[in-house]
């Protein structure tokens, strides 16, 4: 299926596509793909946020903003996604939970992709209206429909 339309099929019913993705035996190409996927389209989204405060705070140009944004998203939070799902499939298997990795790490990531919807309102809102609580109240959302699609994607049979 196209990501898109995985991405809308995730908020109808995240077990579903979870379940396919694993019976398709999607293995860690895929997965770092989608990390990269979701970094580039939280990048997109935190855009606007970028140039408000380059706008109100003019000393550190929208350049640098956008370069150390694109160099946080793209580069290194998949290396820290992957290192929590590393550590919390680790403690998964001290507890007797064996060969949680690859479905752990689907689930975090994919998870990271289907919450970008909300990502890229979560920017506009802090583009357009700036920090407060409709800000808060859309980052927390946004958190929210990471965990619960990294919950769905982990535990799923």
């Amino acid at each position: 299926m196209a990501v898109v339309a995985d991405i809308a099929a995730t908020w109808r019913a995240p077990g579903a596509v979870f379940d396919r993705m694993i019976r398709e035996g999607q293995g860690d190409d895929v997965v770092l793909i989608h990390a990269i996927i979701g970094g580039v389209l939280h990048f997109v989204a935190a855009a606007p946020a970028q140039a408000r405060a380059a706008f109100l705070e003019p000393s550190v140009p929208v350049e640098a903003r956008l370069f150390w944004s694109a160099l946080l998203f793209i580069l290194l939070l998949p290396i820290l996604l992957w290192s929590f799902a590393m550590v919390v499939g680790g403690l998964g298997s001290l507890l007797g939970a064996p060969n949680l990795g690859r479905r752990l790490r689907l689930g975090l990531f994919w998870g990271f992709v289907a919450a970008s919807p909300l990502a890229l309102l979560m920017g506009m809102t802090a583009g357009f209206i700036g920090p407060g609580t409709q800000t808060s109240l859309t980052a927390a959302l946004w958190g929210a429909s990471v965990a619960w699609f990294f919950a769905k994607g982990a535990l799923s049979p």
